[in-house]
C-alpha cells in the first residue's frame, strides 16, 4: 500500500476466486491497479483467507519480496487438507520431524460415502467435518456418532469441494493472534473461543506459552516468516493441537479485542510488516500475553 493512503481494489465480478483461478485474479487486480494509477506501491495485506494466495502473488508482482511469504506455502496453508498433510511432513536439515509435526492430529480427505466409512474406521469420535477451504459462516460443531458424521457429509457435500474429517478429541480451543517479523516471534494474544467465546485466556500461565510458542513454530515451520496470523488450536491433554491456521490478519472480533485491552492495533502492525517496517510493541506486550 502507498504510505499516504491505501488503494482498495474491489473485482466485484469475481465471485469465486479458486473457480476463476488465482493468476488470472491476479491479472485484473493488477490491471485495476494500473487504471487507479495506483504507483509506488509498498505492500499488500491480506484481510480474508480466500485472498490469501493473491495477496502473495502480487506481492510478487509488484516485487515486494523481501517481506513476501512463499506462494507455494501459502496455496498449501489456506487449503485445510494440503495443510494437514504438509504440517505432519515437516522435516528439518536433518531429515528430523519438526516440533509442529507434533501439533497436528488425526484427519482424511472426505469426497463420497465410501470415504466417510473409511475415515470413520481409523479416526476416533468425536470429529470435526468442514470444507477445506476455510468459511467464516460454518459453525464448530464435534459429530459424536456415525449417523450424525454421515447426516453433516449429506449437507456439506459439494460435487466441487473436499471436505475434511478432523480428529475433535479433548480440550478447550483458542485463537491466537501472533505477529512475527523475520521468522521471529514480536508478540502473541491468546484468546479463549470454544465451547464458548470467553475472550482473554483463563488458561495457566504455562500454558498460555505453550499455544503462543506451538502457534509461532507452526508459522515458522511453514516459512510465514511476516505478517500477522490467526493460529486456531486446542489445549488437549497431550498438548496444542491444530485446528486452523489463517494466512492473514486475524478476525475482527480478535483485532478489536486486542486494541480494547492492549490498545494493540493489529490491522496497523500487519500493514507495518508489509510495508517493510518492524512493529514495536509496548514492552510489557513484547512476548506473549498471560492473563
Amino acid at each position: 500500500m502507498p504510505s499516504t493512503n491505501l488503494v482498495h481494489v474491489i473485482v466485484p465480478e469475481i465471485q469465486d476466486v479458486w473457480l476463476s483461478g488465482a493468476d488470472h485474479v491476479v491479472s485484473i487486480v493488477m490491471r485495476a491497479l494500473e487504471k487507479a494509477e495506483a504507483t509506488n506501491i509498498d505492500g499488500v495485506i491480506a484481510l480474508e483467507d480466500v485472498f490469501a494466495a493473491l495477496a502473495a502473488r502480487i506481492v510478487h508482482k509488484l516485487n515486494c519480496v523481501p517481506f513476501a511469504n512463499p506462494i507455494a506455502f501459502i496455496d498449501r496453508v489456506v487449503n485445510r487438507v494440503e495443510l494437514f498433510q504438509t504440517v505432519s511432513r515437516l522435516e528439518d536439515d536433518s531429515a528430523v520431524k519438526t516440533a509442529a509435526a507434533n501439533y497436528v492430529g488425526q484427519s482424511a480427505a472426505i469426497n463420497s460415502l465410501d470415504a466417510v466409512h473409511s475415515a470413520l474406521s481409523v479416526l476416533r469420535l468425536p470429529i470435526l467435518l468442514r470444507h477445506e477451504r476455510f468459511d467464516a459462516k460454518e459453525q464448530i460443531k464435534p459429530l459424536c456418532s456415525e449417523r450424525a458424521v454421515i447426516a453433516e457429509f449429506q449437507r456439506l457435500t459439494n460435487p466441487s469441494c473436499t471436505l475434511q474429517a478432523l480428529e475433535w478429541g479433548d480440550g478447550t480451543q483458542h485463537s491466537i493472534a501472533v505477529i512475527i517479523w523475520d521468522g521471529e516471534m514480536v508478540g502473541a494474544y491468546i484468546y479463549d473461543t470454544y465451547p464458548q467465546h470467553a475472550g482473554l485466556s483463563k488458561l495457566h500461565p504455562d500454558r498460555v506459552t505453550h499455544l503462543a510458542s506451538a502457534a509461532h513454530q507452526l508459522c515458522r515451520d511453514l516459512a510465514l516468516r511476516y505478517g500477522v496470523f490467526q493460529v486456531d488450536m486446542r489445549m488437549s491433554s497431550r498438548g496444542p493441537c491444530l485446528v486452523d491456521l489463517h494466512p492473514r490478519v486475524p478476525d475482527e472480533q480478535l483485532c478489536v479485542q486486542t486494541k480494547q485491552t492492549y490498545s494493540i492495533d493489529l490491522l496497523q502492525v500487519a500493514c507495518q510488516i508489509a510495508c517493510g517496517i518492524r512493529p514495536i510493541l509496548p514492552k510489557r506486550f513484547a512476548s506473549y500475553i498471560q492473563y
